[in-house]
Order: structure tokens, then sequence, then C-alpha cells
């Protein structure tokens, strides 16, 4: 049982040419990764006027809708 101990506390040691050629890498393309994930999502939210236009949109339903269960029904006719 002490050799298992032994074994289990062993620091790992990670080769250089490991950390250069993997590890570093690895860390550039996650950082780039982000990033670009970032400016995407930017890229794709909707634009402050896009926005408004929709809210306009929506809110313009609520109101025809309400007309329409108010009991008005024939409200575009002319007279």
């Amino acid at each position: 049982t002490q050799q298992k101990r032994a074994t289990m506390t062993e620091n790992i040691l990670l080769d250089s040419s490991i950390r250069d050629w993997v590890v570093l890498p690895l860390f550039v393309i996650m950082v780039a990764a982000g990033l670009l994930r970032m400016e995407v999502g930017k890229l794709l939210q909707a634009s402050p006027k896009d926005q408004t236009r929709i809210t306009q949109r929506s809110q313009s339903a609520v109101r025809m809708t309400a007309a329409l269960r108010g009991g008005s029904f024939n409200f575009l006719a002319s007279s």
C-alpha cells in the first residue's frame, strides 16, 4: 500500500515540447474562438431601429385585437 501511495503523490511533469505544440496552440484557439463568438453575437443582435419597428408592430396588433374583441369588427367601414 505504501507503493500505491507513493505513485499517487508523484507530480505530473509536462514535457516542454507538448506544452509548445499542444497546450499553447489550444489556448490561442480558445481565446480566438471566444473573441469570434463575441463579435458574431454583436453582429446577430438586432439594431435598435429594428427593435422599435418590432415593438410598433406588436403594439398595433394588440390594439387591433382589442378593437376586434370590443365589438368594433367593422371599424374599417367608410360610413
